[in-house]
């Protein structure tokens, strides 16, 4: 899944839609962390489209999944967090990039 996740930018927009539908089921649910999209460059300014519309549709797709606010908070603790200390710094970037993007991007679009 990496891979597409990579080559986002080469997919069209259905394939774009299904993959993040899928991988956002597959995060709320705590098949995969959401560590997992740790590949995405959230750096990159300004964000090519079809990324910023797979993240928006994957965020989208957990908050609908999880059924209350405890199973959000459950899903990006478990995925911005580690336990092993050896990799907190990886996430630390990863945690921060979200972050950022939660916030500036995500949030903005869903108040409006």
């Amino acid at each position: 899944m990496w891979d597409y996740i990579k080559g986002v930018g080469k997919l069209e927009v259905r394939q774009i839609v299904n993959l993040s539908k899928l991988m956002g089921f597959l995060i709320a649910s705590g098949d995969i962390p959401l560590h997992f999209l740790k590949v995405v460059n959230f750096d990159e300014s300004p964000m090519d489209k079809p990324l910023v519309l797979f993240l928006h549709l994957l965020l989208e797709r957990v908050f609908e999944v999880c059924k209350d606010k405890d199973q959000v908070i459950s899903v990006f603790s478990a995925g911005l967090l580690h336990q092993d200390e050896t990799k907190m710094d990886n996430n630390k970037e990863f945690a921060k990039g979200m972050s950022q993007y939660l916030l500036s991007k995500f949030y903005s679009r869903v108040k409006s």
